[in-house]
Formats: C-alpha cells, structure tokens, sequence
C-alpha cells in the first residue's frame, strides 16, 4: 500500500511500506526525518506547500491530511491532486 499524508501528525503510529510526507515547514521536515531515523522507519519528508504541490497521477492507494486542509488556500487545486494520485481502487 503506498499513501500520502498531506500535513503533520506523528508518523510512528503509521506502520506502512512507503509513506512519504509533505510539510511547508523545515524545521517540520527535519524534526521527522530526526524522529524516523532514530526509530527506524522508512519515511521520505520533503519540504512544499500544499497550494501548488504537484502529485503524480494514480500512486497512491491512500491519502492523509491532518491538521493542513485549513492552510490551503487553493482547496480545489489540492483536491484535484489528491483524486488524480489515487489509484483505481485507492
């Protein structure tokens, strides 16, 4: 199962094959890439914003976004992105 969380929340309650993560903040980013080092798991952060985030289409079999959606100011924009990433089935 690949997914996408959109925002921060604790990854270590995530167990999955591939989770990568999106934050608008650095600090965000580092702070979890510090955290899944540590304990080990195998998640990729990158740095960007959700406004003009550019997803690739039918990845994804889950999308997550937790505590973002009142960021975004182009909500049609990532909607769109989040259903062109899921897969078929996601």
């Amino acid at each position: 199962m690949r997914s996408r969380p959109l925002g921060a929340f604790p990854a270590r309650t995530w167990h999955l094959p591939e989770f990568p993560w999106h934050d608008i903040s650095e600090k965000a980013v580092v702070d979890s890439q510090e955290t899944a080092k540590r304990d080990g798991l195998s998640l990729t952060y990158e740095i960007g914003d959700l406004n003009f985030i550019e997803l690739p289409e039918k990845a994804f079999d889950l999308v997550v976004a937790q505590t973002s959606l009142h960021h975004v100011l182009f909500l049609e924009h990532i909607v769109e992105q989040v259903w062109g990433t899921l897969k078929d089935q996601g």
